[in-house]
């Protein structure tokens, strides 16, 4: 039987956000567990299932109390963005 060594990529640090003069934490990474939640959201419910999912598994409950509703869809894409790299980055590991 073969054996594949997989090596873990190194994970990013939390990402600090700036909004209305507070700083709030994300996680630097998406946990195993959290992108399968939101897969099947996604598969499910579309883009509004995946928002969804983003704001109840990585937003703290004090930053969702703050953010305005038109700022919602900005935040999970600069969270995205952060990470996994900015799109056309060329990066593909």
């Amino acid at each position: 039987m073969s054996v594949i060594k997989l090596t873990p990529k190194k994970k990013k640090p939390e990402l600090k956000v700036d909004y209305l003069g507070n700083t709030y934490t994300l996680p630097g990474h998406i946990s195993a567990e959290m992108f399968e939640v939101m897969i099947r959201a996604q598969d499910k419910k579309g883009d509004d299932g995946f928002l969804r999912v983003f704001l109840s598994s990585v937003v703290p409950q004090d930053f969702k109390s703050a953010l305005a509703q038109d700022d919602m869809v900005g935040l999970l894409n600069l969270w995205l963005e952060y990470i996994n790299g900015p799109k056309g980055s060329g990066s593909k590991s």
